[in-house]
C-alpha cells in the first residue's frame, strides 16, 4: 500500500472508528485485530465522495479506509493510546504553536474557523491531530531505532546533480539592507501634512548635515521595532509581494533607486512618511553552492540541498516503515473484504 496515501488518510480523513448502527447498511468490509469492525457502503461512499475519487479506485480506498483501522487497534493493542483530555491539549497546544510560529495572536473562535476550514469540524482537527500523534509514536516505537540508525547524509555527487537540475530556482532577486526614519499617517488631512512638512525639514536638514540619520532616528521616529538599532528594519526584496502590498509602489521603486550609503528625501508609503538610509544594494544574481541562501542567513546553497535530501531520504524510510507495519498488521488481522 502507498505510505503518502495512507498518511493522508491519518491527517486528512482520519474517520473514527464508528460504530456499525445503521440497521440495512451493508458491510463492504470488516477488520478485526482486537475488536470487530465494520465498514460500510455507506462510509465508502463518504470517503469516494470526500476525496472525489474515480469510481474504479473506490477498492483501494476501501483498503486504505481497512489500513486505518487495523493501523488504529495495533497501536491500541501495543499500548499508544490517546484520552481525551490529552486530544483537547494537543488542540491547545496546536493554536500556541500556531501563533508562536506566525507571531499573531488570534482568538480561539478564530482558531476555530481555521480547524473548520481545514477539515469540517473541530473535532474531526482535533481527531487528526490525535491521530498524527498514534501514528507518530506506533512507528517510533515499533521502528524507531532502525530508522535513527540510518545515515541520510547524501554525497556530494547527489548534492551537485540536484543543484544542476534545480539551479533555476537559487536565484537570489535584487536586495537592500536598509533603515528609515518614520512618521506614520494619521487620517487626518492636517496631521499628515504638518508631518509631512516636519519630515522635509528633518530631510534638508540631514543633507545639510545640521543632524545625523541616526541622531534623527533617535529624535523623530515612530517606530518603535527600529527606533533603538538606529532604524535599521532589515533586508529586502525588490519581489517581496507582502512589503509591496503593505508600503506601494512608490515606496519599493524610490528604496531600489538608491546607492549603497545613500539616503533618500521623503517617501510616501501607504502607511506613512520615511526618511530611508541603504546600507546595502546588492542586484539579482544565480546562487552558487557556496553562496548562503539569504543575506540574514548564514546556511550556504550546499548546506541547504543536502538538508532537502536528507529529509526526503528520512521522509521515503518513513514511508517504508510505514508501509512495512500495515502489512505486518494485515498479516494479523482478519480482514474480510464484501466489496463488490
Amino acid at each position: 500500500m502507498n505510505a503518502r496515501k495512507l498518511l493522508l488518510v491519518f491527517i486528512l480523513s482520519l474517520v473514527l472508528v464508528p460504530l456499525f448502527s445503521a440497521v440495512g447498511t451493508s458491510p463492504a468490509a470488516t477488520v478485526n485485530l482486537i475488536r470487530n469492525e465494520i465498514i460500510t457502503y455507506d462510509m465508502l461512499d463518504k470517503e469516494v465522495k470526500k476525496y472525489n475519487a474515480p469510481e474504479e479506485n473506490r477498492l483501494d480506498v476501501l483498503n486504505l479506509m481497512i489500513n486505518d483501522r487495523v493501523f488504529l487497534q495495533g497501536a491500541e493493542r501495543d499500548g499508544i493510546t490517546v484520552s481525551n483530555q490529552q486530544r483537547e491539549e494537543m488542540y491547545r497546544n496546536y493554536k500556541k504553536n500556531y501563533e508562536n510560529s506566525t507571531g499573531t495572536t488570534i482568538t480561539q473562535q478564530q482558531f476555530d474557523e481555521m480547524a473548520i476550514n481545514a477539515l469540517g469540524s473541530v473535532e474531526e482537527f482535533k481527531d487528526a491531530l490525535k491521530n498524527q500523534y498514534i501514528l507518530d509514536s506506533y512507528v517510533d516505537k515499533v521502528k524507531g531505532d532502525e530508522l535513527r540508525s540510518l545515515d541520510v547524509t547524501p554525497s556530494e555527487t547527489e548534492i551537485n546533480n540536484f543543484y544542476r537540475k534545480n539551479k533555476s530556482n537559487f536565484y537570489q532577486d535584487e536586495h537592500i539592507k536598509l533603515a528609515h526614519i518614520f512618521i506614520p499617517k494619521e487620517g487626518d488631512n492636517a496631521v499628515d501634512s504638518q508631518n509631512a512638512t516636519l519630515m522635509n525639514k528633518i530631510a534638508a536638514d540631514i543633507k545639510a548635515n545640521r543632524i545625523s540619520f541616526e541622531k534623527a532616528v533617535k529624535q523623530y521616529s515612530k517606530d518603535p521595532d527600529s527606533v533603538n538599532i538606529g532604524g535599521d528594519i532589515g533586508w529586502l526584496t525588490l519581489s517581496n509581494e507582502s512589503a509591496i502590498r503593505a508600503l506601494g509602489d512608490n515606496f519599493i521603486d524610490k528604496a531600489f533607486a538608491l546607492e549603497a550609503g545613500e539616503i533618500s528625501s521623503v517617501i510616501e508609503s501607504n502607511v506613512g512618511y520615511h526618511i530611508v538610509k541603504v546600507s546595502v544594494h546588492n542586484d539579482g544574481k544565480m546562487l552558487a553552492l557556496t553562496d548562503s541562501i539569504s543575506p540574514e542567513e548564514s546556511m550556504t546553497i550546499h548546506d541547504y540541498i543536502a538538508q532537502v535530501l536528507s529529509n526526503q531520504k528520512l521522509e521515503e524510510a518513513y514511508n517504508n516503515a510505514v508501509d512495512s507495519l500495515v502489512k505486518s498488521l494485515r498479516g494479523e488481522a482478519r480482514v474480510r473484504i464484501l466489496y463488490k
